[in-house]
């Protein structure tokens, strides 16, 4: 008997909607808590945080020992909405909630080219890690790769 390997099935693609009054107040909100996170570890307080505040920010909260350090959900999601948020301002994407079969998600969308980013998921993968250092190259190396793929289908 022989066995046969079924191909991969394709994934159908994420459905993507705007974002609702609540969602944008979280988002909102959640800028406000990557402010809060700078302030707290960099003696900084700027809207938006800078990628660089971000970064700095990132690994101040690795070297926190104390009881009242920010949850790491709270780090991941702050950070990525900042993130986002720079990358929405370089590049012109929007935000939108994304759903496929593993759940909805924040994410930023655009056109040409059905660009999909999750920040917050890019962020977390990276906490996990214990990888620092990575919002701004992050950032630049998307926004080439955005750029491209936009004058590439323009």
């Amino acid at each position: 008997m022989a066995f046969r390997r079924r191909a991969p099935r394709e994934a159908a693609p994420p459905e993507l909607s705007p974002l609702s009054i609540a969602e944008s107040q979280w988002r909102g909100q959640q800028l406000e808590a990557a402010r809060r996170l700078v302030e707290r570890y960099c003696d900084t307080s700027q809207m938006p945080p800078s990628l660089a505040s971000l970064d700095d920010a990132v690994e101040a909260w690795f070297a926190d020992h104390a009881d009242d350090r920010p949850d790491v959900n709270d780090l991941v999601n702050a950070v990525g909405v900042g993130l986002g948020h720079h990358l929405v301002s370089a590049t012109g994407l929007t935000w939108v909630m994304a759903t496929d079969d593993a759940g909805t998600e924040l994410a930023i969308h655009g056109e040409p080219g059905d660009v999909l980013v999750h920040p917050c998921n890019l962020v977390a993968k990276r906490i996990v890690t214990g990888e620092t250092g990575f919002v701004g190259p992050v950032h630049d190396e998307l926004v080439a790769r955005i750029r491209a793929i936009q004058a590439e289908r323009g």
